[in-house]
């Protein structure tokens, strides 16, 4: 009797064991979709085309929002860009929550007609879905980039969230002809994930290393992996001491300097852009 019990308790143990690996296996290779049923913003994914000089881009966002973040006006463009026209970089950081790593990364291009085109690398959420960065982690969210208008981008967060923690970093180290490369670089992964979805991860496919990722093919700047460049709120603290960004302050004043106060700038100024970075200059 105890010879039966004590082979009968590893032989469970192992059956659960192989049971939850299968389990595990089956799961993770499961592949990402196209066809849920997705909240507002991740509906529809936008996509470009090619042709030489001039960009065409699908889908070009342009959302307004009411007071809680929902999507008030679904507005999507089709936007052509030529590349001779792209003239600044700017990374964009949004703090939130009580954990100093959690934040939100983008970029922005500016064009030498004073527009200026925002890309966002996001978890693409299901219409009963909130964003949970443990849940992240096990393939609940597919990856999509979002590409748009700063009044879209950056006001949702500057005009709703009280107090805004949003930082507008001039990105002068980076230039042409490695700017339009790393234009094209987020354009391509955009169209990948068009065609053939790809599943989020918050540590290794999150707002900020996939950025990372087309930064260092396009200009060959090589970020190290480390805690900081893993957790998108660290960074501004990464790219400070790269000198990827202006760092000729301390730290903090950087911040302080590159923080966001959209206090006097209506959302629908038509200079929204050109507002947001007085005093900004590198």
């Amino acid at each position: 009797m105890t010879v039966g019990s004590s082979l009968r308790v590893p032989t469970l143990f192992g059956l659960l064991l192989g049971i939850s690996f299968c389990a595990s296996l089956v799961h993770f290779n499961r592949p990402a979709r196209d066809d849920r049923n997705w909240n507002t913003v991740g509906q529809i994914i936008p996509y470009a085309t090619i042709e030489g000089n001039e960009i065409t881009i699908f889908d070009y966002r342009n959302f307004s929002f009411y007071p809680d973040r929902t999507v008030k006006a679904d507005t999507r463009i089709t936007k052509i860009i030529s590349l001779n026209q792209l003239d600044s970089l700017w990374f964009i950081k949004e703090d939130f929550g009580a954990f100093d790593g959690f934040a939100h990364t983008m970029l922005s291009f500016g064009l030498k007609n004073g527009e200026y085109v925002c890309f966002s690398v996001e978890a693409r959420r299901e219409a009963d879905e909130t964003y949970s960065g443990w849940r992240g982690l096990w393939r609940t969210y597919e990856l999509m980039i979002q590409v748009g208008d700063e009044r879209d981008f950056i006001g949702q967060r500057t005009h709703i969230d009280n107090p805004p923690t949003v930082y507008l970093y001039p990105v002068p180290s980076i230039t042409s002809p490695h700017l339009e490369s790393l234009f094209i670089s987020l354009l391509e992964h955009m169209n990948s994930i068009y065609n053939q979805p790809e599943w989020y991860n918050t540590l290794t496919s999150n707002c900020t290393n996939t950025l990372y990722r087309h930064a260092e093919y396009a200009t060959g700047i090589n970020i190290p992996v480390t805690w900081n460049s893993i957790m998108p709120g660290y960074s501004d603290k990464v790219a400070y001491r790269m000198g990827i960004i202006p760092n000729s302050l301390p730290f903090q004043a950087n911040r302080d300097k590159y923080r966001i106060d959209p206090s006097g700038i209506s959302w629908d100024d038509p200079e929204f852009s050109q507002k947001l970075r007085v005093g900004k200059n590198p």
